[in-house]
């Protein structure tokens, strides 16, 4: 079976609960609104995008193969300089991709067996919103997709 649901929690479990992202002071919000405040930066959100499904033979145990499409925002606030709030929300990103990589047993399983593999990550171009003192947000967006088989 499919559950969505299921597989938000799980990644935004391993993303709150990773030590270095927990030592960092990071926020880590599920499905809320883009974060507009300095004080909770730096800030990650964590969003469903879609769900594609292929059909497979309806004899099998897994009929369905679903590929997740989850959408990361990164966010870091520098009142002064916005360049180091673009370095700073990637270095949040890859705090982020490393806790997800790590987030799979030695057995291979994912995301504590909600989904089967961690396939792709696409990271976009940054989003900037200065502010009158030369800082400002920066924001990076990364796509990640995993495979299912239900």
């Amino acid at each position: 079976m499919i559950y969505v649901d299921s597989i938000s929690q799980a990644l935004f479990t391993a993303i709150a609960s990773d030590a270095a992202i927990v030592n960092s002071g990071t926020t880590v919000w599920l499905e809320r609104e883009r974060n507009t405040d300095a004080g909770f930066t730096p800030w990650i959100g964590v969003y469903y995008v879609g769900t594609q499904i292929e059909p497979k033979r309806a004899n099998v145990s897994a009929p369905f193969e679903a590929r997740h499409t989850f959408r990361l925002e990164c966010q870091a606030f520098n009142g002064v300089d916005l360049l180091a709030a673009r370095m700073q929300s990637y270095q949040v990103l890859w705090q982020v991709l490393t806790a997800v990589n790590t987030a799979r047993a030695s057995t291979g399983v994912v995301l504590g067996g909600a989904v089967d593999m961690f396939m792709d990550a696409q990271v976009n171009q940054p989003d900037t919103v200065p502010n009158t003192d030369g800082g400002g947000f920066s924001t990076v967006e990364a796509n990640l997709m995993f495979e299912q088989r239900a």
